[in-house]
């Protein structure tokens, strides 16, 4: 008897852990009620998109909102370079970048708020942004980083800090390569 109530057991197991696994539905907060009925992407799917975009994160914070006008999903994949917020269109599946004014890191960190011009720039830089961080400021003394991009500069790919320094009304902005770690140009904005 205790040979088939064992059997038993590691049936209903390996046969139930699947059923639970498809049961368990991807967790979205909506901005406000209503908006997950409105998208054409399932949560699902929007989480395959934007995870294929930073191969290897997890996803942190996951939520449904309408930005600029577009319902999207927002999602928080944490990687091995950081924290990054992906947006997907909850109606075309498209990974969609939103300009800020201000990329400041939420604990003052390097590295945290870097705006990408299009999708998987990050991806392709060899020098991190921390890196890149502290050779832009490094050009400019006691100044404090409020802009922070990747972007391709005449085809070339650069981080670009603007800067702020105490006491002056100009910033400074800062391009460095992110294949090399150069500084390519300094220039007041």
């Amino acid at each position: 008897m205790k040979g088939i109530t064992s059997f038993a057991v590691i049936l209903l197991a390996v046969s139930g852990a699947p059923l639970l696994a498809q049961d368990v539905a991807v967790q979205v907060k909506e901005q406000k009620a209503g908006l997950l009925a409105q998208a054409t992407i399932k949560p699902d799917s929007a989480q395959k998109i934007a995870l294929a975009s930073m191969p290897g994160a997890k996803v942190s914070g996951f939520e449904i909102e309408e930005e600029h006008g577009r319902l999207v999903y927002e999602l928080k994949l944490a990687g091995q370079d950081g924290e990054r917020e992906v947006y997907v269109d909850a109606k075309t599946g498209e990974i969609v970048t939103f300009e800020h004014e201000e990329h400041e890191a939420k604990d003052g960190g390097m590295g945290a708020g870097i705006h990408e011009e299009e999708p998987g720039l990050l991806a392709q830089a060899t020098v991190k942004p921390d890196s890149a961080e502290r050779i832009a400021l490094a050009s400019v003394p006691g100044g404090q980083i409020v802009k922070r991009e990747i972007e391709n500069e005449d085809g070339k790919l650069v981080y670009e800090f603007e800067i702020a320094v105490a006491g002056m009304t100009d910033k400074k902005v800062v391009l460095v390569d992110a294949k090399t770690g150069a500084l390519v140009e300094a220039k007041k904005e």
